[in-house]
């Protein structure tokens, strides 16, 4: 029987990343970790295959984001860009952003270095992380004006897809609660609403930041209305990504809201809480498989043609309708 990389992370207990990390001698994994590792591949009869260079002279892929590998929308990325350097014979490197970090740290892997910038990044960073000279793609977060690859979740056209469904139910006042200013995704998010709204004839309901409150981003500023007893004026409401969406709900329900009866809710991105959280929640669902996996190959793609046109790969989304919508109360 074939043993798997799965097979020595149950052994052991730890994560299948970890466990491919290891065998590779990734520094991110402590030697006596990696140690374990060997030992148990060894006592398991897993055989490792040696990697030549890869053929588009990259060696190194650093994953560089803002965010924990503990982020469930980025993990995901994270292991989909993992499984597509694997079987491209490529050693990928996480790196988050601290305060100190320099971008002349990611120089340690020598000219044959790529560097995925995922997450919204500030963009003075990603400037000095274009001066390096290595290849560079950003990972959901256009800035189509740094002239780089760019590999997007398509946020216009999703919103289009929500305000649609929550028209067809026959909902007439639908608001939009903003996510923290100055991210590139949640602000296509809130066009895409305004957009669709226009188009479908209604008028925009918005929570945003109100700094006369004290509250920096919209979702202070939700619970703030809440505690203050103001009634939203509206039968359904989008929040910019389902963590805040599932927040949303849980202070409705704990003022005696009914989803969906009084408030039909939808969320963003489809992570692992639109389906743990009661009701379950209608969301626009992103394809991180296909995030991390075109990241690479776009790196790729630039390693080899490194004075070709920049390109922006943007992905649809999927509308996945679960409990959290029903027409509205009569």
């Amino acid at each position: 029987m074939t043993v798997r990389l799965q097979d020595i992370a149950d052994r052991l207990q730890l994560s299948r990343a970890t466990v491919s990390l290891a065998l590779r001698d990734s520094p991110q994994i402590g030697e006596e970790t990696r140690a374990r590792v060997r030992e148990a591949a060894a006592e398991l009869g897993y055989l490792v295959r040696v990697r030549g260079v890869s053929p588009t002279g990259l060696r190194h892929i650093t994953f560089c984001t803002p965010y924990a590998s503990s982020n469930n929308f980025h993990a995901d990325i994270l292991r989909a860009a993992e499984a597509e350097c694997r079987e491209l014979g490529i050693a990928l490197h996480f790196v988050q952003l601290a305060e100190g970090f320099s971008p002349r740290d990611l120089n340690q892997f020598g000219e044959q270095h790529g560097i995925l910038l995922v997450g919204s990044i500030d963009e003075g960073m990603v400037r000095q992380v274009k001066q390096l000279g290595r290849p560079v793609v950003l990972v959901d977060n256009n800035l189509p004006h740094l002239g780089l690859d760019r590999v997007l979740t398509e946020n216009i056209g999703a919103m289009q897809q929500a305000v649609a469904h929550l028209v067809e139910l026959g909902h007439r006042r639908i608001a939009f609660l903003c996510g923290p200013d100055g991210h590139p995704s949640f602000e296509e998010r809130l066009l895409g609403y305004q957009r669709a709204i226009a188009r479908a004839g209604l008028t925009p309901v918005v929570i945003g930041p109100d700094p006369t409150h004290g509250a920096r981003d919209g979702e202070q500023n939700f619970a703030r209305m809440l505690e203050a007893g103001e009634r939203l004026d509206a039968t359904a409401l989008i929040v910019f990504n389902d963590e805040a969406a599932a927040g949303v709900i849980h202070r409705l329900q704990d003022r005696g809201y009914r989803i969906p009866e009084d408030l039909s809710v939808v969320g963003f991105d489809d992570v692992n809480v639109a389906t743990i959280i009661r009701p379950n929640l209608t969301t626009c669902a992103v394809s991180r498989e296909q995030l991390g996996r075109w990241s690479v190959r776009c790196l790729r793609n630039r390693a080899l043609n490194p004075t070709a046109v920049t390109q922006a790969l943007s992905f649809d989304t999927t509308l996945v309708v679960r409990h959290s919508t029903a027409p509205p109360a009569a």
